[in-house]
Parts: structure tokens; C-alpha cells; sequence
């Protein structure tokens, strides 16, 4: 994961990183199933597992360019599936993991706005070694988190190394 919105930076930072190691295991992965369609269906049928929808939504039209945000709306509210059925397609949804971080997910698998919630970062400690020790553990929530949308999205490795 690279802390970047944008596209040509990631991939300079991961081109850097495998001309430093060629080893360095970087893979792309190719999505089963449609990401706008599997959001499209978390918005009508409700999100999957571990998993909460954080009432933010931006639906665009994707032959005006026209985007619609939709903020503290529930999913039962018609309207989303009114401009669903009309041909709009999910942009970006907010969503929470497991009750401990909040993010926003986009069409292009992009998460952005990743914030742990409270139960997360209430034990970090001014002591080195329990910081160190509560630092592993929220990467290892990122990680579970990242593992959950791939497996949600159905992933299988590119195959090519990049």
C-alpha cells in the first residue's frame, strides 16, 4: 500500500522499489467481478461481512461526467436505486471494517481516507515498546482490511511480476 491519491505516483514508488530488489514481490491483481457492480449491490442487498456502510455515497454518470454525492443517506432511501436503475454507477462509497476503521473506497479499488477508530488507538502508549506492540497490531487491522476487499472483490494475481 503507498500513501498516495495518485496513480503515477504509486507507480513510480513501486518501479523504484523493484529496480532496488528485483525480488521485491509486487503483484497487479485483475477483479473477478465488476467493482462498480459488487458496490452497486452493497448499496441495494447490504454489505458483506465485517464490514458497515458509512452513509456516503458519490454515484456518477458515466456518459456526462455528472457526479452525485449522497452523505448521511441511508440505503433503504429510494433514491439510490432510483439513479441506479437510471444507468448511474457507484463512484465511491465510505465504509467501516470490523468496527475499527473507517475508509473510502473507490471504482478503482483506490482506499482513501483510512481512519482508525477509537477501540484502535485508545491503547497506544507513550512507551516505546507498547507503541511499537499497538503499531504492529493497527497494520495487522490494515492488512485484515485489505485482505477482506480483495476477497470481496475477487482477486487472482496478474501472474506477471511487475
Amino acid at each position: 500500500m503507498i500513501d498516495t491519491a495518485s496513480s503515477t505516483v504509486a507507480d513510480d514508488v513501486i518501479r523504484a522499489l523493484f529496480k532496488a530488489d528485483d525480488k521485491f514481490p509486487v503483484q497487479l491483481f485483475r477483479y473477478e467481478r465488476s467493482v462498480t457492480a459488487q458496490m452497486a449491490s452493497w448499496l441495494v442487498h447490504g454489505v458483506p461481512w465485517k464490514f458497515t456502510y458509512d452513509e456516503q455515497v458519490t454515484l456518477k454518470q458515466s456518459s456526462a461526467d455528472k457526479k452525485v454525492t449522497y452523505i448521511n443517506m441511508q440505503t433503504s432511501d429510494n433514491t439510490i436505486s432510483d439513479h441506479l436503475a437510471t444507468g448511474m454507477t457507484v463512484d465511491a462509497m465510505a465504509m467501516t471494517f470490523d468496527d475499527k476503521i473507517s475508509f473510502v473506497i473507490d471504482d478503482t479499488v483506490t482506499i482513501t481516507k483510512i481512519k482508525p477508530h477509537e477501540k484502535l488507538v485508545t491503547s497506544f502508549s507513550a512507551d516505546p515498546d507498547e507503541f511499537d506492540a499497538n503499531l504492529l497490531l493497527a497494520g495487522n487491522e490494515l492488512s485484515d482490511l485489505l485482505h477482506a476487499v480483495n476477497s470481496l472483490l475477487g482477486t487472482e494475481p496478474d501472474g506477471d511480476l511487475i
